[in-house]
């Protein structure tokens, strides 16, 4: 307990979406595949970070071989675009 400021709390933590996993042989069978493709709108092929963001791909991983990957697209001149789901494209006008 703080004495801080005479406050007491207490969290209870609430499991939403599993941890997502992506199969290390799909996730390079896909990555192979795409670099392989020469396309030439797709610029390059990186692995993302790890994040704590939330996806119910999870749950379709659990039970078969996954492989969950972003497409990034940006509209033209735009230098830096913001990741999909970013609060500033929430409060755009569409």
């Amino acid at each position: 307990m703080d004495k801080t400021f005479d406050v007491q709390c207490e969290l209870t933590y609430v499991p939403d979406n599993p941890p997502l996993y992506n199969d290390p042989e799909l996730t390079e069978f896909v990555k192979n595949s795409l670099e392989s493709m020469n396309d030439k709108e797709i610029k390059k092929v990186v692995e993302f970070p790890v994040f704590s963001g939330s996806e119910d791909f999870s749950y379709y991983a659990e039970k078969i071989p996954g492989c969950f990957f972003y497409i990034g697209c940006k509209p033209k001149g735009v230098e830096k675009a913001y990741f999909n789901h970013h609060p500033t494209l929430m409060k755009r006008p569409f």
